[in-house]
């Protein structure tokens, strides 16, 4: 669907102009050069020089040159809590973010930095990381100018928008106190030496800083806790070595210097002066909540501003809603208006994101002509290439040589007939015209209801059908709610609504026409057959094909229905004969970025196809930096999807900064994708910077209800959360309770009967599970515990009595009070072929449900403590539906978040991304607003 060509969001304050200011500007320095000649031709010597000075002065404010502020970010001790024996250094991109936030001030020009294919953990930490270089290395000009040391410049940012997140973060890196001790007494020994030796609060903040050597990692007793020894305290964290100020409506609360240390550890009180003062501290970051309104949070009276430094990744945007692009224009007014054009560092992970910025927001903030205007292609701003990991580097990143991908084929369809297109487009243009945003939301919501239908693997009627059979009536009802537009035009139907109350009969033919469009989509959608001309295709290739779908729901679907194809034979026998193997989206990216078996080359060789299908567009343009790829690449995605991709792709291959073969990759992909869809649709518009990509559509969407097995339940506990989630418990229901005041880990164990409104819980529902298993929860990942559990299972059998297989079957299924199991434990305890294969393309040969297989754990003599081990690692975490295994998910996590440090020892290559699904867990907290208990009768009513 064609969107409206509505103009970008542009700077506009509400109370000035730019070109005035500007003027304005340069009538007082011409006032002042005139005061100061005609004073000279009075014979009266003018007090000062320095406004002539400041009109000369070159651009922009005088900082440390590029060379030496990488030198000493990358020279920095810095630490992982989980690791404190073990000295490392910020992750590259991350000093050149740093940087990048010097360059803005020193040229005086806000810049948009491009961070792909993945965003840095933490935007928040770069001003945190340029305080430690300034520190490291002062300022080499003296008050006259000449060469003596002088005093460390100061560094106050603007940071925007801020969350709890953005501070916990950084508290997961320590920086050795060693360090910091000699680096602040080298500051107090040489501000003895100077001629003015009094208290200021960069020398106040010298003197707090060298207490933490008197760190030894104990820790008061807290709420009746004893006091305890805890590795992690035994340094300072980075974000406690600058003091922070959190800007809300009309408030300001602090997190000042060692603000964790002063509450947690054994250290004295700390007599700290004015360092930590938001007017007058010499370092500060001033942190703007993202509910907060600028013009009520900012004031003039909270000093100079050095940098405003911008999280405008894809994670942040989301956080700020559909309005983001006003949100930034009116922290940026705001900002121009009380302290005049402070130079701005915007990071972003999105292509459009970046265009944005670069060419409207900051553009219009800095009143630069020399930008271009829209319909333009953007100026090239920075990109930097970012792998995903921890801010910290434990070791130093190896070359990166590129191969496959020769070739790209795109293979799209239309979706949404012309008619149904129109009536939209017509609707949401009225819609927007009349300033109707609820309906025009509506009305998106319809296209991804039509896109999601016809994106689906097979006739709507059997994939109800299919959810019905392996999850139940309820849960089928529930997923094919995404499927159905009623709800929808109920909602749009409303005479409240002032499309309702204009064009009722428009919207009424909309409906018909619609309904009557969906209905042939009952038996066959566009996607099936697409799918199946495909896959058919590629049947006789003598290479493996690996099949890619996002969600395994759709592809357990999109295998059932191709399955019952005129292909289905010949596709039965290349999935038996492992010739075409099928896998969500984290198994693949984790299979082709480390290769299978002991023997990644040769595993590579064998795969020469790669089919994705109806990717995110992020995801679609990520795999392009792969260092492989199999020989050729096919995207199956409807018209709106390519176009989504091949726009991305066109943004991303300008920058050099990714290298000659993502470039050449990102290129083919673009050109590919805009020919396809110049093949099924010439009267589409052509790709251009301007237009917004369309939302991603969900296989199923994203549920904001989390029901923690509550069937057959007496008793039901219902909680409604901040961040509009409700979550159906049962009373002894775990839920992962958050207690910031706890030191060594803020997430814990919490019973559901025991919680109570006001209490912060996280929520681990659909949303979070989507993301955390691109994080953590990918075979590669799971691959030793599957090992582990399939060799325990091994071992166990001498021990087991009976001369065969079968008695030994027999005899466990006893134990397990279950004689009838038989043949089903026969099956289990056969597991020597699945030791021989790659771990990463095999299934757990277990049991699939939790009671059973601790009953089969436990015949066969292994602990429950290391059953439920075996349990997350070998049978959730290689699971890839999110509707059948939400409830074992949401335990498996748990179990991880409330206790890292385990799961740490059992898997250590899970460390990174570990420290990711709890930067994750933490997005996702909300705090109990209401709590409802019912019978489970009342409940249903």
């Amino acid at each position: 669907m064609k969107r409206p060509s509505n103009p970008p969001p542009q700077f506009r304050p509400q109370d000035h102009n730019l070109n005035k200011i500007q003027r304005r500007d340069q009538e007082v320095a011409e006032q002042k050069r005139a005061l100061i000649e005609k004073m000279k031709h009075a014979g009266v010597k003018p007090k000062a020089e320095k406004p002539v000075e400041v009109v000369v002065k070159p651009e922009g404010r005088d900082v440390p040159p590029s060379e030496t502020i990488l030198s000493a970010i990358r020279s920095l001790p810095l630490i992982l809590a989980d690791r404190i024996d073990v000295r490392s250094t910020p992750r590259n991109p991350v000093p050149d973010l740093v940087e990048g936030l010097f360059r803005v001030q020193r040229t005086n020009r806000s810049e948009a930095i491009l961070c792909w294919p993945y965003a840095p953990p933490n935007i928040a930490i770069v001003h945190a990381l340029a305080v430690q270089a300034l520190l490291t290395v002062p300022d080499s000009k003296g008050a006259d100018g000449q060469g003596a040391a002088h005093e460390p410049g100061a560094l106050r940012t603007l940071f925007y928008p801020w969350v709890r997140p953005s501070r916990l973060a950084q508290s997961s890196v320590l920086v050795d106190k060693n360090w910091v001790l000699k680096t602040n007494l080298h500051h107090i020994n040489r501000g003895r030496s100077a001629e003015h030796s009094h208290s200021s609060p960069l020398s106040d903040l010298h003197r707090a800083l060298i207490r933490v050597k008197d760190l030894d990692g104990t820790v008061k007793g807290r709420r009746g806790r004893p006091q305890a020894k805890l590795a992690e305290y035994s340094h300072p964290t980075l974000t406690e070595l600058s003091p922070q100020a959190v800007l809300m409506d009309g408030s300001v609360s602090s997190h000042g210097l060692l603000h964790r240390t002063r509450r947690f550890t054994q250290l004295p009180d700390l007599s700290l002066g004015s360092p930590d003062n938001p007017q007058t501290a010499h370092y500060m970051m001033l942190a703007l909540h993202r509910t907060a309104r600028p013009n009520k949070a900012l004031i003039k009276t909270m000093g100079p501003l050095h940098g405003v430094l911008i999280d405008a990744t894809s994670r942040a945007t989301r956080g700020l809603g559909d309005a983001w692009k006003e949100k930034y224009a009116d922290v940026l007014a705001t900002v121009r208006r009380l302290f005049g054009r402070v130079p701005v560092l915007a990071v972003t992970d999105d292509p459009f994101t970046h265009t944005v910025f670069a060419r409207d927001l900051l553009a219009a903030h800095d009143a630069r002509p020399d930008l271009p205007k829209k319909g333009q292609v953007p100026i090239a701003q920075p990109a930097l290439y970012c792998e995903q990991g921890s801010i910290v580097a434990a070791t130093a990143a190896a070359p990166i040589s590129f191969e496959g991908c020769e070739h790209i084929r795109a293979v799209g369809f239309g979706g949404i007939g012309r008619e149904v297109l129109d009536g939209l487009n017509g609707l949401h243009q009225r819609a927007l015209m009349i300033d109707d945003d609820q309906s025009a939301r509506l009305l998106r919501l319809l296209k991804s209801v039509i896109r999601r239908c016809a994106n689906a693997p097979g006739g709507l009627q059997f994939l109800d059908d299919f959810v019905t059979e392996s999850d139940g009536i309820e849960t089928a009802i529930q997923v094919m709610a995404g499927y159905r537009p009623q709800h929808i035009f109920t909602e749009l139907e409303n005479p409240a609504l002032a499309l309702a109350q204009g064009y009722p009969e428009e919207i009424k033919s909309l409906r018909q026409k619609i309904e009557e469009f969906l209905s042939q989509y009952n038996t066959t959608t566009p996607m099936g057959s697409v799918l199946e001309s495909v896959v058919g295709d590629l049947m006789g290739k003598s290479s493996k094909v690996l099949l890619t779908m996002r969600d395994g729901t759709a592809l357990d679907f999109a295998r059932d229905r191709l399955l019952a194809s005129p292909i289905g034979e010949r596709f039965k026998k290349r999935l038996d004969q492992e010739m075409l193997i099928a896998m969500d989206y984290p198994s693949t990216e984790a299979l082709l970025r480390e290769g299978g078996g002991s023997d990644p080359r040769t595993f590579r060789n064998h795969i020469g196809w790669l089919v994705l299908v109806g990717p995110k567009r992020a995801d679609a343009t990520r795999l392009m930096a792969l260092p492989w790829l199999p020989r050729d690449v096919f995207v199956v995605g409807d018209l709106d999807l390519l176009k989504n991709i091949a726009s991305d792709s066109k943004r991303l291959s300008r920058f050099t900064a990714f290298g000659v073969p993502v470039q050449k990759r990102l290129s083919r992909l673009a050109q590919e994708g805009a020919d396809e869809i110049a093949r099924r649709d010439a009267s589409r518009t052509a790709l251009t910077w301007d237009e917004p990509p369309e939302e991603d559509v969900e296989f199923i969407p994203m549920s904001s209800v989390v029901d923690l097995g509550t069937k057959g339940s007496p008793q039901i506990i219902v909680f409604k959360t901040s961040n509009n989630y409700t979550i159906n418990a049962r009373p002894g229901s775990d839920l992962v309770l958050c207690d910031w005041d706890d030191p060594a880990n803020p997430f814990q164990r919490g019973r559901a009967d025991e919680i109570n409104v006001g209490d912060e819980i996280a929520v681990l529902g659909d949303a979070f599970i989507e993301g955390a298993r691109g994080l953590l929860d990918i075979r590669a990942t799971a691959a030793a515990g599957l090992r582990s559990y399939h060799e325990t299972v091994r071992d166990a059998l001498p021990s087991v009595p009976g001369k065969t297989r079968r008695d030994k079957a027999v005899e466990i299924a006893k134990r397990m009070g279950e004689p009838g199991l038989v043949d089903r434990v026969y099956n289990w305890i056969n597991v020597d072929k699945y030791l021989q294969e790659d771990l990463r393309l095999v299934r757990p040969n277990a049991p699939q449900r939790l009671p059973e297989f601790l009953k089969f754990m436990t015949a066969i003599g292994r602990g429950e403590r290391a059953a439920q081990i075996d349990w997350t690692w070998a049978v959730v975490a290689t699971r890839s539906r999110r509707v059948s295994a939400a409830l074992q998910f949401h335990e498996a996590y748990l179990g991880i978040l409330v206790d890292p440090h385990a799961r740490l020892a059992e898997n250590p290559r899970i460390a990174d991304g570990l420290r990711s699904l709890r930067r994750l867990a933490e997005d996702f907290v909300g705090r109990v607003e209401k709590k409802s208990v019912f019978k489970s009768e009342d409940a249903a009513a």
